[in-house]
C-alpha cells in the first residue's frame, strides 16, 4: 500500500467517525428514552387498575394508584422525584374517573446537550362500582 493511500485512509477515518459516534449516541439516547416511555406507560397502567378497584367508601384511589406507581417505578430504578407521578379522580359520582398520569425528562447518560427530551404517559380509568 502506498504512503499517499494510507494517507487517505486517515482522512476518510476522520471525516465518518464523529457521525458514528453521534449516530451511537443518538441511538443509545432513544433507547433510554423509550426505557423510561415504556416504564413510565407500565405504571400509569398499573397504577390506576389498582387504584379503580378500590371502592371510595373504603379507601383513597389516589393514595393506592400513587403508591402503585412509585412502587412499580423503585424496581426499575426510578423514583417519582426523579419524575411526575400524579393521580387525581374525575367526573360525577356514578361515572368518576382514576386519571394516572408519570412525565418528566428522563435521567440519560447519552445526553450530550439534548436535555429538551421529555415524555409523558397517562392513562384514564373509570372506578369499579362496589
Amino acid at each position: 500500500m502506498s504512503r499517499t493511500r494510507r494517507g487517505a485512509n486517515a482522512v476518510e477515518f476522520a471525516l465518518t467517525i464523529p457521525f458514528f459516534v453521534m449516530f451511537l449516541f443518538g441511538t443509545l439516547h432513544a433507547g433510554f428514552l423509550f426505557f423510561y416511555w415504556a416504564m413510565g406507560s407500565e405504571a400509569a397502567r398499573r397504577g390506576c387498575a389498582e387504584g379503580a378497584e378500590i371502592a371510595e367508601a373504603t379507601g383513597d384511589p389516589q393514595l393506592v394508584a400513587q403508591q402503585s406507581m412509585t412502587a412499580f417505578l423503585s424496581t426499575a430504578g426510578l423514583d417519582c422525584a426523579q419524575l411526575v407521578c400524579r393521580a387525581e379522580l374525575r367526573g360525577v359520582t356514578p361515572n368518576r374517573e382514576l386519571f394516572c398520569e408519570v412525565s418528566g425528562q428522563p435521567p440519560s447518560p447519552a445526553l450530550m446537550g439534548l436535555d429538551t427530551l421529555a415524555f409523558q404517559s397517562s392513562l384514564t380509568r373509570r372506578l369499579s362500582k362496589q
